[in-house]
């Protein structure tokens, strides 16, 4: 095979045809290849084909960015790119793309967050909303980012030891930061990697569809079919996104009841309090992401080179290097718990500023307090809309904390392994000999989000 993905050493882009990539598509989305095959897709019809190092902003706040042969990222808009490959890809704000071999994670940034939007498994398509739009000449602006790899993974353990990252300079020859907090993790991870001698063994190689593959004769029946399969893709896109009509709706409409129905109790949470419980729901419902472990977590980042350099150079001795990644709540992908910590918060509608243990323990008896009213509102038809019993009596919330509640109405860190064996089950027998750690700052306040196995399911 010409072009072998898999030897390309460089991060240029390439120019490929369907057939050069087909067969790495093949067995991961074999409905976009069935798809393709139909149209008997000519030499013409090119693929640019570009990789990207771990890290790596693919789109950088709606704006694409290609690698140079040295690997460094440069905007589509730059006079470095050929008009020719400009010409080729500025059909969309974000062209229509497919990672072939790893996963990417799309997400918000504003000056005191980052909020995951989505973690797309390899071979997923992205920038399909842009594009359709774009079909239907519809102007759109996109704000968000597509990393390559995931942005908002952590790690459970507290890694801040100084002496510990001396270690790791030392042996890698780096600048580092201490982080102070689990946000500040992936700058360190990128940078391990990046000096990392095995930084090649793991990359994300990106296909994007050229302007041709658009402007085809929509009588001929064969592209009518794709066409309205990128339609149908795109559909299933903005149902599932919060910003979608009617899950805003849904949303707002239930907002609306709940805070009729605390007010009418004369109860006067926080702000704060009132949008993180707003996001528990939208959690609950299928709209926000949470956090947990996943399976496969080699294809979202460089783990193994990270979690060894945890152990062996760091030298993480008591506790297994559990990472946790952005994940949707769905039984159809046998993700039935997510969390949700008031020590990592992710909302779009800013933070508070830092809080004891304490201040977590009260604020998370309100939360509970508060769901707990919700939850009878709706079982006792109080808050009646369309489905809304369905979508929110299934979900149970737990909520946990790494300290001493002297009440006893929030349960500790240390029982979270009882209510979700599969924190352990992926990709973890390996760490058998470690302890789980449940004294992360991530259990600082932690909610669990699940699927009530003993109710209908989502």
């Amino acid at each position: 095979m010409s072009n072998d993905i898999r030897r390309l050493n460089d991060y240029h882009p390439s120019e490929l045809t369907w057939e050069e990539v087909r067969e790495h598509i093949a067995m991961s989305n074999s409905e976009l290849v069935n798809m393709v095959d139909q149209l008997k897709p000519n030499k013409k019809l090119t693929i640019i084909k570009a990789r990207y190092p771990y890290g790596a902003k693919i789109i950088n706040q709606g704006v694409l960015q290609l690698p140079t042969f040295n690997g460094e990222l440069i905007s589509l808009n730059e006079s470095k790119i050929s008009q020719q490959l400009k010409n080729k890809l500025s059909y969309s704000p974000i062209p229509l793309a497919l990672s072939i071999n790893k996963g990417c994670e799309v997400y918000l940034e504003n000056s005191e967050n980052t909020i995951p939007l989505n973690l797309l498994p390899p071979n997923n398509l992205f920038g399909l909303f842009e594009t359709v739009a774009t079909m239907c000449n519809i102007t759109t602006k996109p704000i968000w980012s597509v990393l390559s790899g995931a942005r908002s993974l952590f790690m459970l353990p507290k890694i801040s030891d100084q002496v510990g990252y001396s270690r790791i300079r030392r042996k890698l020859d780096v600048s580092l930061n201490t982080p102070q907090s689990l946000k500040e993790h992936f700058n360190v991870f990128q940078a391990i990697y990046d000096n990392s001698s095995s930084k090649k063994d793991w990359y994300c190689d990106i296909i994007f569809f050229t302007n041709d593959w658009f402007r085809q004769d929509t009588t001929n029946s064969r592209w009518l079919v794709f066409y309205n399969y990128l339609f149908k893709l795109a559909n299933a896109q903005r149902i599932r996104s919060p910003y979608n009509v009617d899950n805003m709706a849904l949303i707002y409409s239930l907002w609306e009841n709940f805070l009729f129905t605390i007010s009418s109790r004369n109860l006067k949470p926080r702000p704060y309090i009132v949008n993180t419980i707003k996001y528990l729901i939208e959690i609950a419902v299928g709209m926000r992401p949470g956090f947990c472990t996943i399976e496969n977590e080699q294809n979202f980042a460089p783990c193994e080179l990270l979690q060894d350099t945890y152990i062996n150079i760091y030298g993480l001795k008591k506790y297994a290097p559990t990472l946790f990644f952005p994940q949707y709540l769905s039984k159809d992908n046998n993700i039935k718990s997510v969390y949700y910590s008031l020590s990592h918060p992710i909302l779009l509608e800013g933070i508070p500023k830092s809080r004891g243990k304490q201040d977590i323990i009260s604020d998370m008896r309100e939360i509970k307090y508060l769901l707990n009213i919700l939850s009878v509102a709706v079982k006792n038809d109080k808050i009646n809309l369309p489905n809304q019993r369905n979508l929110l009596d299934n979900i149970k919330y737990d909520f946990f904390h790494n300290g001493i509640d002297i009440f006893n109405e929030i349960r500790s860190s240390k029982e979270v392994l009882l209510f979700d064996p599969n924190l352990t089950s992926y990709n973890y027998k390996k760490f058998s000999h470690k302890e789980f750690c449940s004294t992360s700052p991530f259990f600082s306040g932690c909610i669990s989000i699940s699927i009530d196995s003993s109710k209908q399911t989502l």
